[in-house]
């Protein structure tokens, strides 16, 4: 079979269909470049912006080229309009009015390069990535079997992103914008062979678990400028836009018109830069802090059970919110109060709660918080930080409240906790004597070592926690230490436990300078 301008037509129009329809659940998982829940809904906009330009089918190139145009007028956002240059590229590999499984292969191609071409930096685990796969996978006998073959390989590619990125790992997830691309070509697959695309079912599917990273999120920033007498130079406006160390922006077109993305802190002073070289209009600034903190409200909603994790620490609260938790951190020795607590088992807005305290002494503080509160609220007895983290990977939501309580309770016991800390005063504690400055060294809350240097108590910890051969120990290093100490820790847990396996994380707690867990 070729592909006439009208196939391509009613193909792009139920593509923009099926993505609208799927946009919540790619909303979902969109943690990448920045988590603002929007990569769906960007690309749907898009699309559907791409298809209302279409006016004339009677050749497959003028259809394609009606789409490229009117995407880059109509794009949205990061994924929207690197969208819009996958379909110029595709547009300009649509050489011929066959529409040969060639030309095909060749304006995938193109579409994967243009798509490639329009970031400064092009990141691998992306929508780039899935894009280049289907046109690699792009064979057959005819124009059917290899867009077949696309879908197949761009569909093995977006299943291997969450393996190329570390915050789609850390999220449990794949790409957005590369499902983005997969709905696109499924839809498209299925209006050329006649078979229906399935119904959408969105309301269970979960939000992505995000990882803040401590990002500052800015504005995200779109517009259009257009030449007024002089003709436009990308590169001269990528230079001046990127000048300033703006991330993710991406400066596309020709040099008529040109559509600018970038995130900033100064959406103002990119809009009057931009006003230099022509006509600037189609602005869009979108708060994507707001939009994070949208998404995560949402992510609270779909979920039902909330969880409150109390925590010390930036790396402890970025982990606990990697594993969906909201967290009220506190800051060294000054721990949140029961009112603290109460106000933010409002702020979930869920109408059951779990608090994970993780410190002996904010269990009372979190019990007294749920006598208080109006909700419903249970306390699962964390006493340290890796049990309330090791309770939180034993969560089961699709379990009753009290249920999911009584599981992650039950988790506490599958992790032992070190600690060290510094002797501030020379005392007697659980029989062992301890001097100032010494090292004092505690399993699950008890002293069971006094020692000079960190690495011994450590190795002491590891001891008496009965780390061996099957051990995964996790070392949390505190915000005094440096990657100097973190390493001589690490050396010396490889010597104690050769044969156990080891990650190291920042936790950046001040009380304890060494958090160890031993599984």
């Amino acid at each position: 079979m070729t592909l006439s301008g009208a196939d391509l037509a009613t193909a792009f129009r139920a593509a923009a269909d099926h993505l609208a329809a799927v946009a919540p659940s790619i909303d979902a998982i969109n943690v990448y470049p920045v988590p603002d829940g929007d990569t769906g809904s960007n690309m749907a906009a898009t699309l559907r912006a791409a298809v209302a330009g279409i006016q004339d089918e009677s050749t497959a190139t003028v259809v394609l080229q009606a789409l490229a145009r009117a995407a880059l007028y109509g794009a949205r956002g990061n994924s929207g309009v690197i969208l819009s240059q996958a379909l110029r590229g595709l547009a300009e590999g649509w050489t011929d009015a066959a529409g040969t499984v060639g030309t095909l292969q060749r304006a995938l191609t193109l579409a994967a390069d243009a798509a490639y071409s329009a970031m400064s930096v092009p990141q691998e685990g992306t929508m780039l990535t899935v894009l280049r796969a289907a046109a690699q996978s792009a064979t057959g006998d005819d124009c059917l079997g290899a867009l077949q073959g696309a879908l197949a390989g761009a569909e093995a590619a977006e299943a291997n992103t969450i393996n190329q990125l570390d915050r789609l790992r850390e999220a449990g997830v794949t790409d957005a914008g590369g499902e983005g691309i997969c709905a696109i070509l499924r839809a498209v697959v299925a209006s050329f062979s006649g078979v229906p695309q399935p119904a959408v079912e969105t309301s269970n599917i979960p939000l992505a678990r995000l990882v803040d990273h401590g990002a500052e999120y800015g504005f995200c920033t779109e517009f259009l400028i257009e030449a007024q007498g002089t003709a436009l130079e990308i590169a001269h406006v990528r230079s001046e836009i990127e000048g300033d160390g703006n991330p993710s922006a991406i400066v596309v077109g020709d040099s008529a018109l040109i559509r600018v993305h970038v995130h900033t802190d100064d959406p103002d002073r990119v809009i009057r830069q931009a006003g230099a070289f022509g006509s600037v209009t189609a602005i869009k600034v979108e708060d994507m802090g707001a939009q994070n903190r949208a998404m995560r409200r949402e992510q609270r909603n779909r979920t039902g059970l909330a969880v409150l994790a109390l925590c010390e620490g930036e790396g402890f609260a970025r982990a606990f919110e990697s594993l969906g938790a909201t967290v009220l951190q506190q800051h060294g020795s000054q721990r949140p109060s029961v009112n603290q607590v109460v106000d933010a088992l409002a702020d979930l807005g869920a109408e059951d709660c779990i608090i994970l305290p993780n410190h002996k002494d904010l269990i009372p503080v979190a019990r007294q918080a749920v006598e208080l509160w109006s909700g419903s609220a249970t306390v699962v007895p964390s006493r340290t930080l890796p049990q309330g983290l090791a309770a939180l990977v034993a969560r089961d939501d699709s379990t009753e409240p009290a249920e999911a309580a009584t599981n992650m309770e039950a988790a506490l016991a599958s992790v032992t906790t070190i600690e060290c800390t510094f002797a501030t005063e020379s005392r007697v504690a659980d029989g062992v004597a301890i001097s100032r400055g010494d090292v004092v060294v505690l399993v699950d809350g008890k002293v069971v070592a006094a020692t000079k240097l960190l690495t011994e108590g450590l190795i002491a910890g590891l001891a008496e926690a009965g780390a061996g051969g099957d051990s995964l120990v996790t070392l949390y290093s505190g915000s005094s230490l440096t990657e100097s100490d973190e390493d001589g820790l690490r050396d010396a847990i490889v010597a104690a436990v050769p044969d156990g396996e080891l990650e190291v994380v920042r936790g950046g707690q001040a009380l304890y300078p060494v958090i160890a867990s031993v599984e």
